[in-house]
């Protein structure tokens, strides 16, 4: 291990030239020859995947039975990956486990014409016969409850208890077989229908002698139900009789409700006027009522056409103001307005000068 300078033409001393080669200079470097690293010469795991160039390892390179199934990345072989076992060929197992190449006729010795049939063809597929699928061909929990069919287990298909009177239970977790004695029973004397002791108040009422024969039963009793029994909205129009509704009520016959029936209902009442004419059904309302108009209440859209006469016009009821622009016309004016000097046109109604009525007192 001592630290040595030493020439370097003894270099070629160094290298047994056979697994590496060259005098280490320039001209003849060292060099590792061809297949000179075998297995002894690296150590365990010294091959990592970064040491190995691409395509680096060949089928040469690998020992039988070196790739095993968790070499192999899901879907990576693909059928141009298999070796052809030749034309109309499958690959199969034999009866040992074997992987081998048989031609695709040779299918129907495959098949034992037994429990399964066919040629493997399109014209006669394998078909797997009626009562072919026995228990040995069956895998631990093949049969799913899926795979049965209503009724298919019968007592004859479950296994037989440990002793005598056991029963299964359920414990929360899984069935199990205890006793019948172990069984927790509530009726313990054997007389079923004993088990009510009263009713706890007087809406219900207690029936019978809590024998097998005559048990003890509980109805409602007569006038039971009161306000405190019902809940608020209990009661619906399909829960009322057609009797509930009485005088000037009928009851709808879709709905059930209740609906006011306006021609049972006879009014005592009077409506009276002495400014407007009242017709009609003298007994139509239940109380008495006076009509009246309020002052101001008649406006030009109460008025129709020529509603206002000159005999409903009180004297100077028609003022200046009252007068619309422009709106006496010709036809308007009476013929007594055409004082001295004035005429009225006949035709026309305007007013025109009477030049023969005119006494002029000039020289």
């Amino acid at each position: 291990g001592t630290v040595a300078w030493v020439d370097k033409s003894s270099f070629d001393a160094i290298a047994d030239q056979v697994t590496i080669t060259g005098v280490g200079t320039t001209l003849d470097p060292f060099k590792v020859e061809d297949l000179s690293i075998v297995t002894a010469k690296l150590a365990d795991g010294a091959v990592t995947t970064v040491k190995l160039g691409d395509d680096a390892v060949t089928n040469a390179k690998l020992a039988d039975d070196a790739v095993q199934t968790e070499n192999i990345l899901n879907g990576t072989i693909l059928t141009e990956d298999i070796s052809s076992g030749g034309n109309d060929k499958v690959l199969v197992t034999d009866a040992i486990g074997t992987v081998v190449w048989v031609d695709k006729s040779s299918f129907s010795v495959l098949a034992d014409q037994v429990t399964i049939t066919g040629l493997g063809t399109t014209l006669d597929p394998f078909k797997v016969e009626d009562l072919s699928i026995v228990n040995s061909k069956l895998g631990a929990d093949a049969v799913t409850n899926a795979k049965l069919a209503d009724d298919a287990v019968q007592l004859e298909n479950i296994a037989d208890g440990t002793a005598s009177g056991q029963v299964m239970q359920w414990d929360g977790t899984n069935w199990i077989l205890i006793d019948l004695g172990s069984v927790t029973v509530t009726e313990v004397d054997g007389v079923i229908g004993n088990e009510i002791l009263n009713a706890t108040d007087a809406t219900l009422v207690r029936s019978g002698s809590g024998t097998n024969a005559d048990p003890y039963t509980l109805d409602v009793a007569t006038g039971g139900i009161t306000s405190n029994e019902l809940a608020d909205d209990a009661v619906t129009a399909a829960k009322i009789n057609a009797d509930v509704a009485g005088s000037g009520l009928v009851q709808n016959a879709t709905t059930g409700a209740l609906e006011v029936d306006g021609t049972a209902i006879t009014g005592d009442g009077d409506i009276t006027s002495s400014d407007l004419t009242v017709g009609g059904d003298a007994n139509a309302l239940l109380g008495d009522v006076t009509l009246e108009i309020a002052a101001g209440a008649v406006g030009t859209t109460e008025l129709a056409a020529d509603a206002v006469t000159n005999a409903k016009l009180a004297d100077d009821a028609v003022q200046t103001e009252n007068i619309l622009a422009d709106a006496v016309t010709a036809s308007k004016i009476n013929v007594d307005v055409a004082g001295s000097g004035l005429v009225q046109n006949a035709t026309t109604g305007a007013l025109e000068v009477d030049g023969t009525a005119i006494t002029g007192d000039g020289d």
